[in-house]
């Protein structure tokens, strides 16, 4: 016995109503991730004499609540240095997003752009308040001090 196009249509209709129905089931069109771990880069280069400089992206670094961060580093200067990562307001709780206390150190060995030295992974506070643009302060030892800021999502 042959199948007519309308029992091909139902038998397909069926299946791919069962197909959208675990799609459903399982959170959606697709399994929503879960926290991940995300980085910013920040490159030390040689600025006149002895003096290092510190470039990062101008867009602020992205994360949502539960991620985990790293910031790497990479040295061209010469010489090893190490850099300090604490909130722009020191002191305020409020302003630290990661659940470890600041400030972060991070030491960068001269030319490393192979492997970039990293902080330790922090983790992004999960409470529903941390949810905006934190800025930081980068300091290079023997250097100036830079902003670079970091969002928030939900």
């Amino acid at each position: 016995m042959k199948a007519g196009p309308l029992a091909i249509s139902v038998a397909v209709g069926i299946i791919v109503g069962l197909l959208i129905g675990l799609a459903i089931k399982k959170g959606g069109g697709g399994p929503v991730p879960g926290p991940v771990t995300r980085s910013m880069l920040i490159v030390l280069h040689p600025k006149g004499g002895s003096e290092c400089e510190a470039v990062f992206p101008k867009v602020p670094g992205r994360v949502r609540r539960g991620d985990k961060f790293v910031w790497e580093v990479i040295n061209t200067c010469g010489a090893q240095r190490t850099i300090t990562i604490s909130p722009k307001k020191e002191g305020d709780d409020a302003e630290n997003v990661f659940d470890q206390r600041p400030p972060y150190a991070v030491s960068a060995p001269d030319d490393n752009a192979n492997s970039p030295a990293q902080s330790g992974a922090l983790t992004i506070k999960t409470g529903a308040a941390y949810n905006h643009t934190y800025e930081y302060n980068v300091s290079v030892v023997g250097g100036k001090t830079y902003d670079p800021k970091l969002e928030v999502d939900p």
